[in-house]
């Protein structure tokens, strides 16, 4: 969550594109235009690299590509601007894909509300009961944090 109203997912696939998508507190989906400024970069080694990010055609997420993250010690960077206020968030990008994702949603996994399972964005399944979408990596870590 940022803030009280915001729900953010990063999404970073084995191929490098890295997805990011807004809900509200219930996990309603938000249109990407909700957030402006939307800046990322990967950092690998001390050096880093910006990724163009874009509004997708539908208009319900954030994109943009990389180079694959296969290394440890790679920092995924994201910032973004929300109701006038700039958030900035700092995520080892390992930990969003492979082995190092399965721990991560394990160790932020909600609990389903109904049998079925809740929904993701797009009507795909939620795995261990977390928003996201089926063969992608995602975080949710804690709060952003404000500059």
């Amino acid at each position: 969550m940022y803030g009280l109203d915001l729900h953010y997912e990063v999404v970073l696939t084995p191929a490098g594109n890295v997805e990011l998508w807004l809900s509200n507190a219930v996990r309603e989906d938000f249109p990407a235009s909700v957030v402006s400024d939307v800046a990322a970069e990967i950092e690998r080694g001390g050096t880093r690299q910006n990724i163009d990010m874009v509004i997708s055609d539908s208009g319900d997420a954030w994109v943009g590509k990389t180079n694959p993250v296969q290394a440890e010690g790679t920092t995924l960077h994201l910032g973004f601007v929300y109701r006038g206020e700039p958030a900035t968030l700092s995520f080892p990008a390992t930990s969003l894909i492979g082995e190092g994702r399965a721990k991560l949603v394990k160790d932020t996994a909600h609990t389903p509300t109904t049998s079925a399972g809740p929904k993701g964005h797009e009507g795909h399944s939620m795995p261990n009961g977390h928003e996201g979408h089926e063969g992608h990596s995602m975080a949710t870590p804690g709060t952003g944090s404000k500059p």
